[in-house]
């Protein structure tokens, strides 16, 4: 069964290489690996680092659905070599974890309006905008891939992380 490299693994810290071909098997069994361990884990974004693979791949499925094609985000996102710029200076803070951080969650912020570029599973090479928590989600996956994981965003340690248990607890207590 394949794991989630925990933080400390150099893996989460070196900058993925680009795949050169994208169309290839070996990059849908990559997927699928990264799929299973998504579902597994109860998900809603994976990078291939995450799970030990240094190449420029993640899944974004804000909704937990992930099934083939893997198209859009009803389906689970597949994106491949993505290149990201910002639309907007308006950054927005929010709570973030990740499936490499277990029971660790950060304030971060992140630009609300992004474009992305990136190639499909079937070596197409398109262009989408996302907003708010979709543009957050690309970019904690997207960070990923460059070495970087959402504790490098924090602002101030001593205020903006917290453990899974208290932010239940803080969210349970705003409803």
């Amino acid at each position: 069964m394949t794991r989630i490299c925990q933080l400390g693994h150099p893996v989460l810290r070196t900058i993925a290489a680009p795949v050169i071909e994208p169309i290839d098997n070996s990059v849908w069994r990559l997927v699928r690996d990264m799929h299973r361990v998504l579902l597994d884990e109860k998900g809603i974004g994976i990078a291939a680092p995450q799970i030990g693979v240094s190449k420029q791949v993640f899944i974004v499925a804000p909704n937990q659905v992930v099934n083939p094609p893997y198209t859009s985000l009803d389906t689970g996102l597949v994106v491949i070599n993505p290149t990201i710029s910002a639309l907007t200076d308006t950054v927005t803070h929010e709570w973030e974890g990740c499936l490499s951080i277990p029971g660790i969650r950060g304030y971060i912020p992140r630009r609300c309006h992004i474009l992305v570029e990136y190639t499909t599973l079937n070596g197409e090479r398109v262009s989408e905008t996302y907003t708010d928590f979709t543009a957050r989600i690309f970019l904690h996956e997207y960070d990923h891939l460059m070495g970087l994981v959402f504790l490098d965003r924090v602002e101030s340690i001593k205020t903006d992380v917290i453990t899974d248990q208290f932010y239940d607890e803080l969210m349970a207590d705003s409803e």
